[in-house]
């Protein structure tokens, strides 16, 4: 089946924390001048930026106190920081940086922005409301899905009315109920899988195809080779946060990734073909070791100030799934030992390690 648009929701693009200028989400502007409408309903667009919104505010509030406390600590002088206050926080509004920050985007992929009003109406919606129907299936969470379902029955409207088949990109459980029982909306979870269906079956989709059975087959190749390098060396430049539990108070320092084995899936998704090249997503699954210095306080309650006890060295083996986008320029035909994979991207990479619970190690005393 062809299809004439694509939507996402709001959860889709809030999972890759707005980076509109690469990875997945920059390849929406394919469609810039395209014949398949990017379609941006108001209601998701308001709802992306206020996330977008609340994330700056709060990078600027994290920004402020490490301001200060370099002030406090003699790390800084006022003169070094009032530029950065000026640039960052004193003349940004949160909201109206969002607000650009989406609007430059939109305009750079072409998108069909509409108000949801113009297409349904609160009538429609309290009948499915009151009705149980999709996306109200669920009676206790359903007040909850107003703006789902007032986006669902305008892009339905939409597709209606402009007699278009339109791939909307959500794993929520609503979204893919309501539009199991549409004729003109297919609910595709994976961004990836739904771009690759705008693709043309030309050179590289037989690329693909050859190259997920060699995959499949265990055979290794140059470039897969050179893709498992530089998702190795992604995670040797990571710095996570580190999650303990424990019975006294501590600090994280210092921490490391060691990564064992990078797997990739037999799947491969075209998402975006241009005359001179091809774009690719892979999903790997990296297994790792992460490592994290911890160092433990006591509070002295008399000089009420945190007295260092010991330190220890934790490490735990993890699974991390992770989308790689690469491209192959020119010839598709090639041998894989000839081809290079440029502009290697990592559309998640690990943010949190959880150590369990952990305690001090005691040096034993010497004789």
């Amino acid at each position: 089946m062809s299809y004439d648009a694509i939507v996402l929701d709001t959860q889709t693009i809030d999972n890759y924390h707005w980076r509109f200028n690469e990875g997945m989400l920059s390849r929406m502007k394919q469609f810039c001048h395209s014949q398949v409408d990017f379609l941006m309903p108001d209601i998701v667009k308001n709802e992306v930026q206020s996330h977008l919104s609340k994330k700056i505010k709060e990078s600027q509030d994290a920004l402020d106190k490490s301001l200060k406390d370099a002030l406090a600590h003699f790390l800084l002088t006022e003169k070094e920081t009032e530029p950065v206050y000026d640039s960052a926080i004193k003349m940004v509004s949160a909201d109206a940086l969002a607000s650009s920050i989406i609007d430059e985007y939109l305009t750079n992929c072409g998108a069909v922005e509409f108000k949801c009003s113009d297409l349904t109406t609160l009538d429609e919606v309290f009948e499915a409301y009151f009705n149980l129907t999709p996306p109200f299936a669920d009676r206790k969470k359903r007040k909850e899905e107003f703006p789902d379902a007032t986006v669902l029955f305008a892009i339905e409207a939409y597709a209606k009315k402009f007699d278009k088949k339109i791939i909307a990109i959500s794993r929520d459980q609503g979204w893919i109920e309501y539009c199991g029982g549409s004729d003109y909306v297919t609910c595709i979870q994976d961004l990836g899988e739904a771009l690759t269906q705008f693709q043309p079956k030309t050179a590289p989709y037989e690329f693909a195809q050859r190259l997920m059975f060699d995959i499949e087959a265990g055979k290794s190749n140059t470039l897969l080779d050179s893709i498992k390098s530089a998702v190795i060396s992604r995670y040797d430049d990571v710095s996570f946060m580190a999650e303990a539990d424990s019975y006294l108070s501590f600090e994280p320092e210092a921490n490391y990734c060691h990564v064992s084995d990078v797997e990739f899936e037999p799947f491969i998704n075209v998402i975006d073909v241009s005359q001179d090249y091809a774009t690719f997503e892979i999903k790997a699954t990296v297994t790792y070791d992460a490592e994290c210095d911890f160092n433990f306080y006591h509070y002295d309650s008399i000089d009420k100030d945190n007295v260092y006890l010991a330190a220890t060295t934790e490490s735990t083996e993890v699974n991390d799934t992770t989308s790689v986008i690469f491209t192959i320029f020119n010839d598709f035909e090639r041998d894989y030992d000839s081809m290079d994979a440029e502009d290697v991207e990592l559309t998640s990479v690990i943010k949190y390690v959880d150590f369990g619970s952990i305690e001090p190690h005691y040096e034993p005393e010497q004789d």
